[in-house]
């Protein structure tokens, strides 16, 4: 399907919870700050050029920044432990008042209240697939393979421009080739497919393309600290089997199942001695997971299914008992959400009473 398509399909408002947010937002910062041995390392990268030689770090307050996304789209922050801050609240409030007081002396003011936009939350709106992508991108900028966070509701959708670049050298240059073309999504273009095979990509949105995809990798894939394994991570690669079986995995940059920020890119190709030609490509948006027909069926099948606290099949009602009302549904599965998001909140590791010292462990080894 088209990308606006699945864009407006990814970008509609859902059914979750009121608190969803917050209680997502919670739940990201407890796990980080009680399970996240490296969060200090991702705040302050270590500086010794031998350890850090190759690597490539951007620090990064996590959980500070769950938080500032938060507040910036709905207007009060969290405290370290994930509860609404009091003390931002009443700050909010004083600086009100003192605004108050101004625009009575001076006349001055917004009524409107948009000079307060600053401090006032509300003023970034967000769609709900936004929010959960601001997340996966905070998370991301960590460059650690163990850490990501990815809501399955908003990756239902295979997205793909119909062609696989991988990379060769050539006279010490890193250069972009077509290694294969999607067949399946040819079907109107078959003769353009079969005149980019093989080719090399020279530039992508008219910059170099290895330079384009390098800039894009450090910033779309996150498994590693290396430059190097993001980039070819982006690109195509052989992937072997124990049996000896291999084929070609397509590479993060080609084949995504997170919505591209653009809805077509533009390649510059060069087949052999013919001229450079240039041509935009479209995202096209592949489905294949349960069918959905509305908003209502969509979340239910890709957004709480595989949770296990809603559930679309209808008990078959006993005798004399009547079906049970839609309100009534709905509130039963807000009900079980939260309950879930509570647990969630109360994930926390105890803390030893003393030192090393104080509290020795007794177990000793058998001789």
């Amino acid at each position: 399907m088209p990308y606006s398509v699945a864009k407006a399909c990814l970008d509609t408002t859902f059914p979750f919870p009121t608190n969803s947010r917050k209680d997502t937002a919670d739940t990201a910062k407890a796990l980080i700050s009680n399970f996240y041995v490296f969060e200090d390392m991702a705040e302050s990268p270590p500086a010794d050029k031998d350890y850090a030689e190759g690597l490539n770090f951007r620090p990064v307050k996590l959980v500070e920044e769950i938080d500032n996304l938060y507040r910036t789209t709905s207007g009060s922050s969290l405290s370290n432990d994930g509860k609404t801050d009091p003390d931002s609240k009443e700050d909010e409030e004083d600086e009100e008042e003192e605004d108050d007081d101004d625009d009575s002396n001076d006349g001055s003011g917004d009524p409107s209240g948009a000079d307060k936009g600053d401090r006032a939350a509300a003023a970034i709106y967000l769609t709900d697939r936004e929010f959960h992508d601001g997340i996966s991108a905070i998370l991301a900028k960590a460059r650690d393979g163990h850490l990501s966070y990815d809501a399955d509701c908003f990756r239902t959708f295979i997205f793909q421009h119909g062609f696989v670049m991988g990379h060769v050298a050539r006279n010490g240059k890193k250069v972009i080739k077509v290694f294969d073309v999607k067949s399946y999504l040819w079907s109107s273009q078959y003769a353009l497919a079969s005149k980019i095979y093989g080719c090399d990509v020279i530039s992508i949105e008219g910059q170099d393309a290895a330079d384009y995809i390098q800039s894009w990798a450090d910033q779309g894939v996150d498994i590693s600290k290396d430059p190097n394994v993001r980039f070819n991570s982006a690109l195509a690669s052989p992937i072997y089997s124990p049996n000896g079986d291999g084929y070609f995995y397509d590479g993060s940059f080609g084949t995504r199942n997170k919505l591209p920020a653009e809805s077509a890119l533009s390649f510059t190709f060069k087949c052999g001695t013919a001229n450079p030609f240039t041509e935009k490509f479209p995202w096209t948006a592949t489905y294949k997971r349960s069918s959905f027909y509305d908003t209502r069926s969509y979340f239910h099948a890709n957004c709480a299914k595989s949770s296990g606290i809603f559930s679309t099949k209808k008990k078959k009602p006993k005798h004399n008992e009547d079906v049970q009302p839609a309100d009534e549904e709905e509130a039963a599965d807000q009900k079980a959400l939260n309950e879930l998001y509570a647990q969630l909140r109360s994930l926390t590791i105890s803390q030893p009473t003393g030192s090393a010292d104080e509290n020795p462990s007794t177990s000793t080894p058998s001789s």
